[in-house]
């Protein structure tokens, strides 16, 4: 793709070598740098945190010390954690990401590596780099035509950085809205509003969701790791942490 142009009554999608494909209308799931978004000046509404992640084949020994459980280090870098995630064959799934853009996370991926996993133990390495769109609570989210779900909308939790569900309740609203829109039984306002109807329903729905999370969770987390973790982590026990 590498045009998205809106009219009064369609909308038209270029994809590279100039094939044009033309709708009444758009669900755009371009991730967090969506050029839907950009070619209709819509602003960017989240952060984009920049995350490294690997999927490493380690050894029996070492796969047996992850195999039971999900890891969370909320200590390994500013602004951000590391996970590590059991797969099958052997694979766990490592990773770091930060809310700070400035954060070295490909050193600090490197030091949370080693600090769980000795190189011996290390048979391969597939390692990616890419950016995490948080949610800050601003700008559009449609156009008339035009609806942005998932990264595009930067539906993302602006703590643990999920995102699939979001995108799939936003999929889904989105859906809905269209479907109404072309359903003629529906008439009046729908048909006025068209995807603008899409951003009342993430407003309403999805929003509601995520606001509480960036309100009052992601300053702790962002600038007091230890509280956060104590409280929201712990649910306030005395459980020492390492």
């Amino acid at each position: 793709m590498v045009r998205v142009e809106e009219f009064e009554d369609s909308v038209e999608v270029t994809i590279e070598g100039g094939t044009v494909f033309r709708g009444d209308y758009l669900i755009a799931a371009d991730g967090v740098a969506s050029l839907t978004a950009r070619c209709l000046s819509m602003p960017p509404r989240g952060v984009a945190g920049p995350s490294v992640e690997a999927d490493i084949v380690v050894s029996s020994e070492a796969f047996a010390g992850f195999s039971e459980s999900v890891f969370f280090d909320y200590f390994c870098l500013p602004q951000g954690y590391g996970w590590i995630f059991p797969k099958q064959d052997r694979t766990l799934n490592v990773g770091v990401v930060s809310w700070d853009r400035k954060a070295k996370v490909a050193l600090h991926f490197a030091q949370f590596v080693d600090s769980y996993l000795n190189e011996a133990d290390v048979i391969s390495k597939h390692q990616i780099a890419f950016p995490i769109p948080a949610f800050r609570g601003e700008g559009a989210v449609a156009t008339r035509r035009v609806c942005l779900v998932g990264d595009a909308a930067s539906l993302v939790d602006p703590v643990s950085g999920e995102g699939i569900r979001y995108a799939l309740i936003s999929g889904a609203l989105a859906g809905k809205t269209i479907a109404g829109v072309l359903d003629a039984s529906f008439g009046g306002a729908v048909h006025r509003m068209g995807c603008l109807a899409y951003e009342r329903d993430v407003r309403c729905q999805v929003e509601p969701q995520l606001l509480p999370i960036l309100r009052f969770a992601s300053l702790p987390f962002n600038e007091a790791p230890e509280h956060y973790y104590r409280r929201f982590v712990l649910g306030g026990r005395s459980k020492a942490y390492s």
